[in-house]
């Protein structure tokens, strides 16, 4: 799976005790030790994701200055705070997609 990705070499920093146990497993499985660094690491992500949720798909974007300060047609911007950033966030979907 992941010798068909773009890689990334990494450092890790363990203790003794968790390297000398994960080398005598990769020994036994007959595999290097990196590889179950990846399926460890691997696992963890995805766990740690579906607790939390999906990834988000753009970055958050901070509110815009005028968000619950302004009075507009139809009430105070504080009010409509929803509708205005449904179509805020709606315009920044279109504008990454295109």
């Amino acid at each position: 799976m992941w010798q068909h990705l773009p890689t990334q070499r990494i450092s890790v920093t363990v203790e003794s005790h968790l390297h000398a146990r994960s080398t005598a497993m990769a020994r036994r499985r007959a595999v290097p030790t990196s590889l179950l660094i990846r399926e460890a690491l691997e696992r963890y992500v995805s766990e740690q994701g579906a607790r939390r949720g999906p990834e988000p798909l753009l970055p958050p974007r901070p509110l815009p200055d005028w968000v619950g300060m302004l009075e507009g047609p139809g009430g105070t911007y504080a009010a409509r705070d929803e509708e205005i950033l449904a179509d805020y966030w709606i315009d920044a979907v279109d504008h990454h997609e295109a």
